[in-house]
């Protein structure tokens, strides 16, 4: 019997624009995670992981990253 791959497992990633990120990293300069987590609706740990891409996108680019955490 031959396995059919048709259950690829987990829902399918959202494929965010660097800018999106970026954009978050900056936002975090003025605000906690618990206030950036509110104004856009999701959990604090959404945003910790947003912000993990979001350091590693800055660090590609050379930019400056921040070191809080």
């Amino acid at each position: 019997m031959q396995v059919k791959d048709i259950h690829k497992g987990g829902r399918p990633k959202v494929i965010r624009p660097d800018g999106f990120y970026l954009a978050l990293l900056d936002e975090y300069q003025t605000a906690t995670i618990g206030q950036i987590a509110i104004s856009r609706g999701v959990s604090k740990a959404t945003i910790c992981r947003w912000l993990r891409i979001a350091r590693a996108i800055a660090a590609q680019q050379g930019g400056a990253i921040d070191e809080r955490t």
